[in-house]
């Protein structure tokens, strides 16, 4: 099988990094009672980092060709649904402000709208139990089934939620950060592997040559 292109691989790492920052960024600054230039990033942010998400998802689909199994491929797909269903919903924000549950078909557009979260999560959880099976992406299995767990405590903790608990949410939410910025080292830290690791592969299947 043909290596993955080492730009790609970097640009997902980075990807997956900024964007695990930036929901960081994101959950501090969207406060009820913020400066109004909170209010403008929060929206920029809701649009951005979903995208990053998207490229970091991307380029796990890249790097797991021909090893996940269909449940991971499956939950790839889930979590880029909800990275998409959240890009579209930042730019209803910015787009039509008036937006709102004021009527039947809003309201359900909305509803179908905001659960992009909670489908990113459960992709996440589908992907991290297909990998972590695997002999070459254990690792990356393993922090993926970590971020898809922190995530679905993350949303039924939030205000309003089933479990609403402030202090385990935030703490939850960084951990989740830090799992799309864990998931970028190991991509990038893969590409730098790359070269050593078929190169040792060529020397281990060379024939042994006649003196």
């Amino acid at each position: 099988m043909r290596a993955s292109n080492p730009l790609l691989l970097r640009t997902g790492a980075l990807g997956s990094m900024a964007g695990g920052l930036l929901f960081a960024v994101w959950g501090y600054l969207h406060q009820d009672n913020g400066p109004l230039y909170f209010n403008t990033i929060v929206h920029i942010l809701a649009g951005i980092v979903p995208v990053l998400f998207m490229v970091g998802l991307a380029t796990l689909w890249i790097r797991s060709a021909g090893r996940a199994t269909r449940l991971g491929h499956t939950g790839i797909i889930v979590a880029f649904i909800g990275s998409t269903l959240g890009v579209v919903r930042s730019l209803l924000d910015i787009a039509v402000p008036s937006f709102y549950p004021h009527n039947a078909l809003s309201g359900r557009v909305l509803i179908m709208l905001d659960v992009w979260t909670l489908t990113l999560f459960v992709g996440l959880l589908f992907v991290g139990v297909a990998l972590v099976g695997t002999r070459t992406l254990r690792v990356l299995g393993s922090l993926l089934l970590a971020m898809g767990s922190f995530g679905l405590a993350y949303h039924f903790t939030d205000s309003g939620a089933i479990f609403e608990a402030r202090l385990v949410h935030v703490g939850l939410g960084a951990l989740f950060s830090l799992g799309w910025v864990a998931v970028g080292l190991a991509l990038w830290k893969k590409d730098r592997s790359q070269p050593q690791d078929h190169a040792s592969e060529a020397k281990v299947t060379r024939p042994p040559t006649s003196r």
